[in-house]
């Protein structure tokens, strides 16, 4: 959400975008339904005014983090488990998503009436064994109402976790869709 966040706001700044796994928040909760709704509760109790969720979450971690390190790699779960032992960290995650469901969505809600989208090549990645397709079965159109700079939309193998649990995969994606592309130098570099 951040990076699709930063290219609305930095057309010319941002020069190509990738999202994984994602649509935009205005998009998920404008076609928000039971099925989301139950599917995605996470999202609406964890908007909760503080320190509600983070109480309950710090009291059962292995309840809502239940990812093994077969699922995303052994570093890669060293270190959640690590940053999940920071009640810093799980009020961090919780501001998010009352961010997510406040001035993030104001600002999507925002974008979408004065037409504003990414004018930037996108690429959306989608994981085939998550519920991104099962809640919006055409990701293309979804993402459609997004982006005027040309969109690519793939599905990769995996769960919602691409970047733990397909690295390979999505490097191939990655280096296939943005091979070749000059890369502005900032002027600090």
């Amino acid at each position: 959400y951040v990076a699709t966040r930063l290219a609305l706001e930095n057309p010319s700044t941002v020069t190509h975008l990738t999202a994984l796994d994602v649509v935009p928040i205005g998009e998920a909760l404008a076609r928000c339904d039971a099925d989301f709704a139950t599917r995605w509760w996470h999202w609406f109790f964890r908007a909760q005014p503080s320190p509600g969720p983070e109480t309950v979450i710090g009291n059962n971690l292995s309840l809502w983090y239940p990812d093994t390190p077969e699922d995303m790699g052994q570093e890669s779960w060293e270190d959640l488990q690590h940053a999940l032992g920071d009640p810093r960290t799980i009020h961090a995650m919780c501001e998010d998503y009352r961010a997510g469901l406040g001035i993030d969505r104001r600002h999507d809600d925002e974008d979408q009436a004065a037409g504003r989208r990414v004018q930037c090549p996108t690429l959306v990645l989608w994981a085939a064994q998550s519920d991104l397709f099962l809640l919006y079965r055409d990701i293309e159109e979804v993402w459609q109402n997004w982006v005027s700079g040309g969109l690519t939309v793939r599905s990769i193998e995996g769960g919602h976790h691409i970047a733990e649990e397909a690295p390979a995969e999505l490097a191939k994606e990655l280096l296939t869709a943005w091979s070749g592309t000059k890369v502005p130098r900032s002027e600090a570099a």
